[in-house]
């Protein structure tokens, strides 16, 4: 039967993709109900291309970034790439793996790849885990979902398979509830092109090494923000996450090292809680910065008039909202964007809460903005809890 887009036909596939994500949200709040650290015990799986040239496909991938990722990249009619496969948890990564044909040439992946993949690389990496307890997640790719690769996946995890066709269905359109999507790939990518490999070998080597180096600490902010996704799309009703909301904070930084750990988490395998000895006003920087999906505007300094390093306060907040800030918009589609900023008092004057509702509207998230941001949620600030 053919199936034609007129507009209801629309609306009516939407809401069926809702459904489904409504359905996963609850079954999956539900089961960490019962087992709280289920969340911790889903290998979530997926694939991705490196193109040699460095095209990148931004349907399913985000790029940390300083520099804007919207540039026009001219490619081949067939650009040289390489095709990995990574599992991701809260106990590590498993992976890389490369698709290569007999001749090692690489290839993309098919059914009778994925499967090979399946029987020859994963289920041998499992050895070291107790399968009983994990569960396993993939999308609804066709190369994923033939008869023959669900039976194969059942026979390790039995009803702990996560995928279209398996005991628990993963809905379409979800790429912001795998970690891989909202995470590996875009992190990955934002690092291995960084000496601009001219070989697909070098390319290859820089995936092994960038992901060796990921920490344990990263990969355990990255599960327990997924639960955090859950909670927005039973919220929202659904709606996808917004990857487009700027998030924003000062630090300071101490000359001598002094750490405020009331609004910031030190990821060292070091024990942080030592005592340092300070004198009574140490030299210091105060730094701004603003994070988002697509990457980082600031690092931005506060100064005085004579270039010596000062603190903020409303009129430099203003200042550097007015000069710097709001300059550096100018790469990017505002009309889009939200803003979110803490309740401190340099802030949220009338005249600074004025200034951002000029650039930004209603998508203002700030103690006295259109949308009231929480107090004492530094737990929730990417900028407190990561940068």
């Amino acid at each position: 039967m053919n199936f034609f887009y007129s507009k209801d036909n629309l609306v009516a596939l939407h809401f069926k993709y809702d459904q489904a994500r409504r359905r996963f949200v609850e079954w999956a709040q539900n089961e960490i109900a019962v087992v709280p650290d289920f969340h911790k015990r889903i290998l979530f799986s997926d694939e991705a291309h490196f193109w040699l040239n460095g095209y990148v496909n931004k349907q399913n991938c985000r790029i940390w970034s300083e520099a804007n990722p919207q540039v026009y990249v001219e490619t081949p009619l067939h650009p040289e790439k390489l095709t990995v496969w990574c599992a991701l948890w809260a106990g590590g990564i498993i992976g890389p793996y490369f698709f290569k044909n007999d001749e090692c040439h690489n290839v993309t992946v098919n059914g009778d790849r994925y499967r090979a993949m399946i029987t020859n690389f994963f289920i041998p990496e499992l050895n070291s885990h107790d399968v009983h307890e994990l569960w396993f997640q993939q999308d609804g790719a066709t190369c994923h979902t033939a008869l023959a690769t669900i039976d194969l996946l059942k026979d390790t995890f039995g009803d702990r398979l996560i995928s279209r066709f398996g005991p628990v269905n993963w809905p379409p359109r979800s790429c912001d509830l795998t970690p891989l999507d909202y995470f590996l790939w875009g992190y990955v990518k934002s690092l291995v092109y960084a000496d601009k490999p001219e070989t697909l070998d070098h390319l290859e080597d820089n995936i092994r090494r960038v992901i060796a180096d990921i920490r344990p600490q990263m990969l355990e902010k990255v599960i327990e923000n997924w639960t955090s996704r859950l909670d927005y799309i039973r919220a929202s009703r659904s709606s996808h996450m917004p990857e487009i909301i700027f998030k924003i904070d000062e630090a300071h930084f101490w000359l001598n090292g002094y750490v405020n750990k009331q609004n910031c988490r030190i990821w060292s395998e070091a024990n942080p809680q030592v005592c340092v000895e300070k004198p009574l006003h140490p030299e210091k920087m105060t730094v701004w910065c603003a994070l988002w999906a697509g990457g980082i505007i600031g690092p931005y300094f506060f100064k005085n008039d004579e270039g010596h390093n000062v603190t903020v306060n409303g009129d430099r907040y203003r200042a550097m909202i007015t000069n710097f800030f709001i300059p550096e918009l100018n790469n990017h589609d505002v009309q889009e964007l939200w803003f979110r900023q803490d309740g401190a008092t340099c802030h949220t004057p009338r005249a600074t809460i004025d200034l951002l509702k000029n650039t930004f509207g209603d998508r203002l998230i700030s103690r006295f903005g259109t949308v009231n941001w929480p107090p004492r949620s530094c737990d929730i600030t990417p900028l407190d809890y990561s940068l």
